[in-house]
């Protein structure tokens, strides 16, 4: 069960919201779950949409420029959420979906989107290499330059480091930072 806002008003200092409410769970990233495909299909869609104007100073580079000393692989112009997890994506009892919590949503490179469910995909279950297989699926992801794809794999398991000391040691965060970590590790030797 969840809520999602439909509507919003504003007059003088007060904001108003309206919420659908929605039945619903969580997706599951487990190997050979169904959800992988709704996840795939969302991943297609947002693609395939035109990222609005107002994401123009939204730039997805930015997040990674205290520790990859080039970021330009990472821009470009496609929509990214960049928080696919599986709290984030509510799937109806008729197999619907809707994708909430947009708040590091950004422009960017496409394959960055793929790169950042890497952890997910692999608290999920997957191996690195059942995940990357997984990821192989999507054309910006076999068409980017594998370069790129591992300066972003260092940047993010660096990102996380840093992440645990400005978090401190919460077990998401630690978590989250390992996944990050084991990607490197088996992509980069790192």
């Amino acid at each position: 069960m969840s809520a999602a806002a439909r509507r919003t008003a504003r007059s003088h200092r007060w904001l108003a919201l309206g919420f659908e409410y929605i039945e619903a769970r969580h997706a599951d990233f487990m190997p050979g779950s169904p959800d992988l495909e709704i996840l795939a299909k969302v991943v297609d869609t947002l693609q395939a949409l035109p990222c609005p104007e107002v994401l123009a100073s939204k730039r997805v580079e930015r997040r990674w420029e205290g520790v990859a000393s080039d970021v330009t692989p990472l821009a470009g112009h496609t929509l990214l959420h960049c928080d696919l997890n599986p709290a984030n994506m509510l799937i109806t009892p008729e197999g619907g979906v809707r994708v909430v919590d947009w708040a590091f949503v950004a422009r960017g490179a496409a394959f960055v989107e793929l790169a950042l469910l890497m952890p997910w995909l692999l608290k999920g279950g997957h191996t690195p290499v059942e995940a990357e297989a997984w990821l192989t699926r999507f054309p910006s992801w076999t068409e980017t330059d594998p370069a790129h794809i591992d300066l972003f794999c260092r940047a993010f398991a660096d990102k996380w480091q840093v992440n645990l000391e400005v978090h401190g040691r919460a077990a998401w965060a630690v978590e989250h930072a390992a996944a990050a970590r084991a990607w490197a590790e088996h992509r980069c030797g790192r």
